[in-house]
């Protein structure tokens, strides 16, 4: 298999590597094209230090130093393809930018560090060059046309940063960058720092460009952290600019290739969570949220403009956003889309933004056969899952990710399912349910529906105990219950321990559980709720047969079943007298539903059939 990777292209040189696993020891050469015309072969030679698999890559004898004799033209924009000579499968694409003003070198040597040479933070840093900073533009856009912004990230450790930066269109010009810790961003520093190294190279005024930044606190060292240094005005990373601090190294974070040639680059920004949602439809996970947002041309953007273009409602304060100085839209934007309460809020911002799609709403009561349905609607229906809101359980990059593909998947279909474990009164209350949307429920005989939660979560823990990892549930439950040490393999002293806990942890055994996921209020209240929003109930024994009917999907299996730890049967006296009296409400709804399903002899019944019945 052909593996490689080019890391830089610059008017003078191409470097990288490139290898066949199926010919560890053979060298590769590739072909080198300028503006669509063949500029010359490399051969794939060079030793390097990584790649390090000496089973598939041999003894990494495999790297590219490919030098333009003469250099390319710095008058104009060139396109660089790299392709395997062999075959002629790509390797790289970029774009080298024209320098408008001829460079002035430094007198003393660069080292630029690059993929395969992180930079060790007890080390001097390597000093920055107007001849090495941002030549490649292979991000994205963000700048207007006429705008030509430079700069480089010197030094990056957990107590601070410095570098410079500054505009090639308006060299007098001071600038201010944008500084991000794990996508948060922590500060904001004007450019206007003395640099002695600038001012030699006379190409920026008097060299005050550079900026000084201290982390108070320092950065934790016992974690990886990433650190992006932007330019405020575009987005775009400073060169150097993008890195990760991890056990004392200082490791650039590659680039993501840059858009293809008739991608657009200068979008508006979202004035409406509409236009929000189908902007984040264009979201590519390898150029990420960041390559996004530098797609975007700002105006004169106010922060109640950017609020309301995420949430589609006015700023209580717009205090935070103004907190750093100079306002920067895209910054402010950024910190919306990364907030915990778009995340929180997001499928209801969701729903209201594509109001002409019809909501099919799964109020997905726990035990009550809802993985099953869940697995045969999300394969129909573009959807929407609780979990996404959820940070704990989705991390932003897989948010956005999934964000647009509903958006992609919506753009063929007339109706959105909602599904997850969400009270039925949460959607009254975030006022998202019409008369023209369908909601409907799956309910259970309550005692076996406690049974088959306790069997659910010993079923978890010996997943877990199995692959020697708790996920976050399972991690969640033993602190609740107080465990302790979960044992390296299940038993049955373990059973019964999780058994007595579970059964009077009213976190994990709720009582009156059908009740509290269809609004609460008991077994009358729950009714007049249904009917109200007419929320279509079944039953488990009868759940088949309603898919059959309702939807023409033909199940016969049962996702997500649990082992049969206990039964029923097997519990003591004071257990079984435990669980009636926590069910009581939960009983006597399940009567009314199952009565009137007899007398129907449908297989489901409206909220407002379900009334009816509740009255006779």
């Amino acid at each position: 298999m052909l593996l490689g990777h080019i890391e830089k292209v610059d008017h003078h040189i191409v470097r990288g590597w490139a290898a066949d696993t199926d010919r560890p020891h053979g060298i590769l050469e590739v072909a080198v094209f300028v503006d669509g015309r063949l500029f010359g072969l490399a051969r794939a030679d060079q030793l390097r230090d990584d790649p390090k698999d000496p089973a598939a890559l041999g003894a990494g004898v495999h790297g590219i130093n490919y030098k333009f004799d003469p250099p390319l033209s710095v008058l104009q924009d060139h396109d660089v393809v790299v392709r395997f000579a062999e075959g002629g499968r790509l390797l790289g694409q970029w774009r080298v930018a024209r320098e408008v003003e001829a460079t002035v070198p430094l007198s003393t040597p660069i080292t630029t560090p690059t993929a395969d040479t992180p930079t060790d933070e007890t080390s001097a840093p390597p000093l920055s060059s107007v001849a090495t900073a941002a030549t490649v533009e292979g991000f994205g856009s963000g700048a207007m046309p006429a705008q030509r912004l430079t700069g480089f990230l010197d030094e990056c450790t957990h107590s601070g940063l410095k570098g410079w930066a500054a505009s090639k269109t308006n060299p007098d010009e001071v600038l201010d960058v944008s500084i991000f810790v794990n996508d948060h961003k922590v500060a904001q520093a004007a450019c206007d720092q003395p640099r002695e190294d600038l001012a030699k190279a006379g190409l920026y005024g008097n060299g005050a460009r550079g900026f000084i930044c201290r982390f108070d606190p320092p950065l934790p060292a016992d974690k990886e952290i990433r650190v992006t240094v932007v330019h405020a005005r575009t987005g775009v990373p400073l060169s150097g600019g993008d890195v990760r601090l991890a056990e004392g190294k200082v490791l650039p974070v590659a680039a993501p290739a840059p858009l293809a040639e008739d991608e657009p680059r200068l979008l508006p920004p979202p004035s409406d969570p509409r236009q929000l949602f189908d902007w984040l439809g264009l979201y590519d996970e390898q150029g990420g949220l960041a390559q996004l947002l530098s797609r975007l041309e700002f105006t004169n953007e106010n922060p109640e403009r950017i609020h309301y273009g995420v949430f589609g409602t006015h700023p209580n304060s717009v205090d935070t956003a103004l907190r750093w100085g100079t306002y920067y839209p895209r910054d402010h934007l950024r910190d919306l889309l990364l907030s915990e309460a778009f995340q929180a809020g997001l499928i209801p911002l969701f729903l209201r933004a594509f109001p002409e799609k019809r909501r099919l709403i799964f109020v997905h009561i726990p035990k009550c056969a809802g993985t099953d349905l869940t697995f045969h609607f999300r394969a129909r229906h573009a959807s929407l899952d609780r979990s996404l809101t959820d940070s704990e359980w989705t991390d932003k990059p897989a948010m956005f990710r999934r964000i647009a593909r509903v958006v992609a998947h919506l753009r063929a279909s007339d109706s959105v399912f909602v599904h997850g474990h969400i009270n039925l009164a949460d959607h009254v209350a975030a006022e998202v349910i019409r008369p023209t949307d369908r909601v409907f429920t799956v309910i259970r005989d309550p005692l076996a529906a406690a049974i088959s939660q306790i069997n659910y979560i010993l079923t978890r823990f010996d997943e877990d105990i199995a692959a020697r990892q708790l996920r976050p549930d399972t991690r969640e439950w033993s602190r609740i219950m107080n465990l302790g040490d979960v044992p390296e393999q299940m038993s049955d002293d373990f059973v019964k321990r999780v058994t007595r806990a579970a059964l009077r942890n009213r976190n994990l055994t709720v009582p009156n559980s059908l009740c509290l996921w269809l609004g609460g209020d008991g077994a009358q209240g729950v009714v007049e709720r249904l009917a109200a929003y007419d929320v279509e109930v079944t039953d488990v024994d009868r759940y088949n047969g309603w898919l059959r009917a309702a939807w023409r999907i033909e199940a016969t299996t049962r996702w997500n079943e649990s082992k049969k730890f206990i039964t029923l049967q097997g519990l003591t006296a004071d257990d079984v007298a435990h669980l009636n009296d926590i069910t009581r409400e939960d009983q006597r709804l399940y009567r009314i539903v199952e009565r009137g399903l007899t007398a129907s002899g449908k297989q489901s019944l409206a909220g407002k059939d379900l009334h009816a019945t509740l009255a006779a």
